[in-house]
């Protein structure tokens, strides 16, 4: 992993915002919902009953749910706290919906950190014009093949012009907004 403190590779990830760099984020971090089945469903710990069933004209089966990976909800949030690294620049104006999802995305990467927390070593080296020792952030991590997860989700998310025209089926089971218990 390259862990350098500086840019010096020029790498699009660490690049101040421009047309480029955002859609290369936005590419990373687009989540595609896809289909799974009841099975699937319960082997979530999840009850079927309460997830969205995908309409069967969908051409996805009988019973299968909407679904969508955590990693993709994950990059959208730290995506979002880039962007909120540069207010001016994406015209972002406080609000009381900015700040809850501000808390809501730094919430979830703080217990995916800690979850499953990084247990790689940070040495440490004599640095010319530090005082102190300078950890060096290079590791050797072992990682997932995150264009195969990413090509895996793309290829198996529902078409868009789907999700445009989805409506809630007459008799849905509707569930309290869980963000809003004894409000």
């Amino acid at each position: 992993v390259n862990g350098s403190v500086y840019n010096n590779d020029n790498l699009i990830w660490r690049q101040e915002p421009s047309p480029e760099v955002d859609a290369a984020w936005e590419g990373l971090a687009r989540i595609k919902w896809f289909a799974i089945s009841s099975s699937d469903v319960e082997k979530l710990g999840k009850d079927p009953e309460k997830t969205v069933k995908i309409p069967k004209d969908w051409g996805y089966g009988m019973n299968t749910h909407f679904a969508a990976l955590d990693s993709q909800h994950l990059l959208h949030c730290l995506n979002m706290l880039r962007r909120s690294a540069w207010p001016e620049y994406y015209n972002i104006a406080p609000s009381p919906w900015h700040t809850t999802h501000l808390s809501h995305c730094t919430y979830l990467l703080m217990q995916a950190l800690t979850c499953q927390p990084s247990l790689n070593v940070i040495t440490h080296n004599w640095v010319e014009g530090q005082r102190f020792p300078f950890p060096d952030f290079d590791i050797e991590r072992k990682c997932v093949d995150y264009e195969s997860v990413w090509e895996w989700n793309m290829e198996r998310g529902i078409r868009y012009e789907l999700l445009e025209g989805i409506v809630r089926p007459e008799g849905a089971r509707v569930g309290l907004d869980p963000e809003r218990k004894g409000s």
